[in-house]
């Protein structure tokens, strides 16, 4: 254990509009690598590959930089007007595309890049929504609990979805279309929320603390990226 009492020297961070530039980048390479990426490879590449999922990281980083890159910013759009943009995105996207927007939701390469435009909008329009704080209903809180477990049900829904249904013999017919598929499926989600819960008490937060007590320069990095912020 004498690493503990080691010092560590904080590595040197990105200044914010290069990160901003970074992010931008991100954004306007997606589309064509997820072009490349179904003409070589097909499949679903262009949907699963991190790499062709740059643009989902792009928006987060700009969502995250506004504040500090563009004060005011936010101030001129009404959240909720942002947020009702984005969900109509997001519906038009499933329901009418390709009919209205080139590609639609099975479509790897632009119905990917229209879906992060809508994720993007509604997450600008939450993080900004300056209304009063008041006491969350059980809709927050259920909401709040899943947040805290998002990590643990991403890894965790497709397993046991298939394996639902592997175990039930529907492997051929993977589709939630009748009563006995949708029962199928609703016994995942149960799975799913259990399974994700015992990995964020027994595995993440363990983890998360032991990461307290072994990394002693994680504070000063955090304190390092706030100055750089500012």
């Amino acid at each position: 254990m004498r690493y503990l009492n080691r010092t560590y020297r904080v590595l040197p961070t990105i200044e914010p509009r290069r990160l901003a530039l970074v992010a931008i980048a991100w954004i306007l390479l997606a589309t064509p690598m997820r072009v490349f990426l179904l003409l070589e490879l097909g499949g679903i590449a262009p949907a699963t590959w991190t790499i062709a999922r740059l643009d989902s990281f792009g928006w987060g980083m700009l969502i995250a930089l506004a504040p500090t890159l563009w004060l005011g910013f936010a101030k001129r759009f009404d959240p909720r007007l942002v947020i009702a943009t984005g969900a109509a995105l997001f519906v038009n996207v499933v329901l009418f595309a390709p009919y209205v927007l080139p590609g639609g939701r099975n479509d790897n390469v632009f119905g990917a890049t229209w879906i992060a435009l809508a994720m993007a909008l509604i997450t600008f329009g939450v993080v900004n929504y300056g209304a009063e704080p008041r006491q969350p209903g059980r809709a927050l809180r259920a909401l709040a609990w899943c947040g805290a477990r998002c990590y643990s049900l991403y890894l965790l829904h497709v397993p046991i979805l298939g394996l639902i249904f592997l175990a039930a013999g529907q492997m051929d017919k993977p589709k939630v279309d009748d009563l006995a598929t949708l029962g199928l499926a609703a016994l995942a989600a149960g799975l799913t929320l259990i399974a994700a819960d015992f990995c964020y008490r027994r595995v993440e937060l363990p983890f998360m603390e032991l990461a307290g007590r072994l990394a002693p320069h994680r504070r000063q990095a955090v304190e390092a990226v706030t100055l750089a912020a500012e």
